[in-house]
């Protein structure tokens, strides 16, 4: 059950992902969607850690929207947290812009960065 609701989760954005993450050169960033576990008992709580990798020299991340659609009859989304590798969100050098779940099976994450210069990032995180 939990290996079908994780591929239709990643099935159903994959789209969006690689729209929103293919760079110019030759060689595309990538996200990697990381389950804490690979076994979640019915009502248990897992997290998904979602990061991007493949950033070449001279590319930033300035920005990212990712649209995650889920049953939501088999799983509710109770929250989530953002790193601050855009920026720090409390000092204001970045913004979620996060819808967070829609209550209809899509969860919406979004943050944008306000830095000026963002070529310190690592390749991934």
């Amino acid at each position: 059950m939990y290996k079908e609701m994780k591929k239709q989760l990643i099935v159903g954005t994959t789209a969006l992902v690689i729209g929103g993450c293919i760079a110019a050169s030759s060689q595309a960033a990538f996200l990697t969607w990381d389950p804490t576990t690979n076994n979640v008992v019915v009502g248990e709580t897992f997290d998904v850690n979602i990061f991007v990798g493949g950033l070449q020299p001279g590319e930033d991340l300035a920005g990212f929207d990712i649209d995650a659609l889920f049953d939501n009859s088999m799983l509710d989304f109770s929250g989530y947290t953002l790193y601050d590798g855009l920026g720090d969100l409390a000092a204001f050098e970045a913004e979620d812009w996060s819808d967070g779940d829609d209550g209809y099976g899509l969860a919406n994450l979004t943050e944008v960065s306000y830095l000026y210069d963002l070529s310190a990032q690592p390749d991934s995180f």
